[in-house]
């Protein structure tokens, strides 16, 4: 298995590890019971070789960026320790469950890897040698913008955040991670500088009302995109349906996040909603 573990073959592999620790994780055991972390040559606590094996799953058809598997394993686990260690002072996120914050956060922003991979492309031969600019707004715990920019080094990522303590926290955990690629803006979204960004990306923010809209767009250059972190189809047709005026077409791609949106107990419903300025 440890062997067939590449880009051509992970998507088998990979299956059927994932099937193996979803029976385990759903009835309340430990993978390391059935003797499967010793696969990658690697020492392995239970929890985080779940989330290896996710990570691994969702990159079998990985569309961009230039990390590999390995690292990203590396960055994601520090990064979830980090939040740990720092959310009861910062008050980052409303749990300190190492297997929720992998599934509910970190794989979550991770299934839009391909289509953000697939945008920033696309934008970064319009804008030729100088590097993309991707906004983060409403940074909060870093979530999505942390970890697109573990994955993508190649652009550079603008966290905004108003609260003080949060910004302390991104800055850290960015110097933590090794991001050079991250810098940390702690203003208000109104009071960023107008066409300053590229792609525009959130999660877990404001909903997108007609003036939170405005404030978003105007931070875009011309031609910039708005990629959105959104649940329920009904709630994002609300609100699409309230800013129409200025956001006449948009596209909702479905996300698929392991062990949530395919939870068959409770599923819970990942999309990402695209438009242009």
């Amino acid at each position: 298995v440890k062997n067939a573990l590449n880009l051509s073959k992970a998507p088998l592999v990979a299956m059927n590890l994932y099937f193996i620790c979803g029976f385990s994780f759903f009835f309340k055991t430990k993978v390391s019971s059935i003797g499967v972390l010793d696969i990658f040559g690697t020492s392995i606590t239970p929890t985080w070789g779940l989330l290896y094996l996710r990570v691994c799953f969702i990159f079998s058809d990985f569309g961009g960026g230039c990390i590999s598997r390995d690292e990203l394993e590396q960055k994601m686990d520090a990064y979830i320790k980090e939040i740990q260690l720092f959310n009861k002072t910062a008050n980052l996120v409303g749990t300190d469950d190492y297997d929720e914050l992998s599934i509910h956060h970190v794989l979550d922003c991770l299934a839009g890897v391909k289509t953000f991979a697939s945008i920033a492309k696309q934008e970064q031969a319009k804008k030729g040698s100088e590097k993309l600019i991707i906004g983060d707004i409403g940074s909060g715990s870093g979530f999505p913008g942390l970890v697109l920019a573990s994955v993508f080094s190649e652009y550079n990522f603008c966290l905004i955040e108003r609260m003080k303590k949060r910004c302390s926290f991104l800055e850290s955990t960015a110097a933590v991670l090794g991001l050079k690629n991250v810098s940390v803006i702690n203003k208000d979204a109104d009071k960023i500088k107008k066409k300053s960004l590229d792609i525009a990306t959130f999660r877990a923010f404001r909903p997108l009302t007609l003036d939170m809209t405005k404030t978003i767009l105007a931070m875009l250059a011309l031609g910039g995109v708005v990629i959105a972190y959104k649940a329920k189809s009904e709630k994002i047709r609300e609100e699409m349906e309230g800013i129409k005026e200025i956001v006449p077409s948009y596209e909702k791609l479905s996300l698929c996040v392991p062990f949530l949106t395919e939870n068959t107990t409770e599923p819970r419903e990942r999309n990402l909603v695209i438009f242009r300025k």
